[in-house]
């Protein structure tokens, strides 16, 4: 028996319509990403002294400094200089030659020496 559309168990029928659109592509990769995002961290009282610490000793420092921090489900990297804490904001300044970013304390992961 030769196979054609009807047949029960065939892909045939659906052979013609085999094209995706980019469009649709970008919206079923960002979907199966979705799927992934990774919690926002929760750190302890001793690593946030740590944190602390470091922040007391690279406030205005001229080198430059790897931060890490988590947004939209990633961890994230971003290197530059600790210009200035708001506590009352909870919010750190840190700028590189091209870009200034506030990153929240609450999102804060590590800080390492670049």
């Amino acid at each position: 028996m030769t196979e054609n559309k009807l047949t029960p168990g065939s892909n045939m029928r659906w052979e013609s319509s085999r094209m995706i659109l980019p469009e649709h592509r970008d919206a079923w990769n960002e979907r199966r990403a979705s799927g992934r995002r990774l919690p926002k961290p929760l750190l302890d009282e001793q690593r946030l002294e740590e944190l602390a610490w470091t922040l007391e000793q690279i406030i205005g420092k001229p080198q430059e400094y790897c931060f890490s921090y988590w947004e939209d489900g990633k961890y994230k990297l971003f290197s530059g200089r600790c210009q200035s804490v708001h506590p009352t904001r909870r919010l750190l300044h840190v700028t590189n030659e091209e870009e200034i970013l506030y990153i929240s304390f609450d999102v804060l992961v590590d800080i390492a020496e670049k």
